[in-house]
């Protein structure tokens, strides 16, 4: 069996660092707790939105790869920044503490943190280059949000993907102000409440 290289991520405030680590499995072949190889690409038809608006999320994987996708495909949702209500503007979460999943049920309509099905999960998309599937979903939540994706393979093994950032802004009113509604916002909490918590822990 040849050797390759496998991508691993590691999120540093705002940037998102990739890193290459010599590896002689399969592809795929690696277990959920695992640093996983990076081979699906992320595509959104649209980087920025406002709340509930439709979002086509695509992931793809080089056609010439012999792989199929096994029964499960996983989505986390990160929120790394949030509308600012005295600034009336989005503001990045410079604290990675204050960094959050946000599960679908919280604000990401039809885009499942976990799928599951009784058999293998086709491909929709086949156009030569790429093979691979695709949700459309809404966001209910101002924000935003780093997204990624992981697919169970056939063979037992797991794959996942590049993040992608989606933001989500308020519409503008006729004057160019932001409307705002309440469910679309949440609140940060503190740093002395998030201490106060950990010391009980």
């Amino acid at each position: 069996m040849s050797a390759r290289l496998v991508c691993s991520l590691c999120l540093v405030g705002p940037v998102v660092w990739i890193a290459f680590a010599r590896s002689d499995k399969a592809i795929g072949q690696a277990t959920l707790s695992e640093e996983l190889p990076v081979i699906i690409t992320l595509r959104l038809n649209k980087s920025e939105v406002t709340p509930e608006e439709t979002v086509r999320l695509e992931q793809l994987v080089p056609a010439e790869i012999e792989l199929e996708i096994g029964r499960s495909v996983w989505h986390d949702v990160i929120e790394i920044g949030r509308y600012d209500k005295q600034s009336g503007c989005l503001v990045a979460i410079s604290d990675p503490r204050f960094y959050r999943t946000i599960e679908y049920t919280e604000g990401f309509d039809e885009l499942p943190r976990s799928l599951g099905a009784s058999h293998p999960i086709p491909f929709k998309i086949k156009d030569g280059r790429h093979k691979g599937i695709w949700f459309e979903f809404r966001s209910r939540r101002l924000g935003i949000f780093l997204i990624t994706a992981t697919w169970s393979l056939c063979d037992g093994g797991y794959i996942t993907s590049q993040p992608v950032v989606l933001v989500v802004k308020p519409p503008l009113d006729e004057k160019g102000r932001p409307i705002v509604k309440p469910e679309w916002l949440r609140e940060i909490p503190s740093v002395v409440e998030i201490v106060e918590v950990n010391k009980d822990k």
